[in-house]
C-alpha cells in the first residue's frame, strides 16, 4: 500500500523484503506507534523504524546480534516509555553488554525513572566445553 501508514498505527510486525526498506525510503513519523516486533531486517532499517518511534514501549528483534543494538536503539527519540525488550541476542562475556546499557539509560529506559519490567534474552555461550 502506498503512502504513510494510519495514525491509529499502534504494532508492526514486519518480515519479508518489501517491508524491510520502507521506513528507510520514507522519512515517516510513527507517534503513535507503540509496539515494534522486527524478525530479521537489517539494523539500518531497524534504526529507521526505530528513530520515527518516540512512544515505544515494547521492541522486540529477533536475532539482532548485540553490536547492532546500541546503534539502532540510540536512533530513538526517548525510551523512556519502554517497559518490555525482547529477545536480545547476548553473550556472555558482560563486557560486551556496556554499550547497550549505556544507551538504554542515556535515551530514559533504564536507571531512576526507567521502566523496563519484562526483559528477553537470550545468550550465545561462549567458551564452555560441552560434557563429554
Amino acid at each position: 500500500r502506498r503512502g504513510s501508514p494510519s495514525a491509529s498505527s499502534r504494532e508492526v510486525v514486519m518480515s519479508g523484503a518489501l517491508w524491510q526498506g520502507t521506513a528507510y525510503d520514507r522519512r515517516w513519523s510513527l507517534p503513535s506507534l507503540k509496539t515494534f516486533v522486527s524478525i530479521l531486517i537489517a539494523p539500518q532499517y531497524v534504526m529507521r523504524w526505530i528513530g520515527a518511534s518516540p512512544h515505544l514501549t515494547h521492541l522486540h528483534m529477533i536475532n539482532l546480534p548485540l553490536h547492532y543494538l546500541p546503534s539502532a536503539l540510540s536512533a530513538a527519540p526517548s525510551l523512556a516509555n519502554l517497559t518490555s525488550l525482547g529477545c536480545i541476542l547476548l553473550t556472555t562475556d558482560d563486557s560486551d553488554w556496556q554499550p547497550l546499557l549505556s544507551v538504554l539509560e542515556t535515551k530514559g529506559a533504564i536507571g531512576r525513572n526507567g521502566r523496563i519490567d519484562t526483559l528477553g534474552v537470550y545468550f550465545a555461550v561462549e567458551g564452555m566445553e560441552p560434557d563429554g
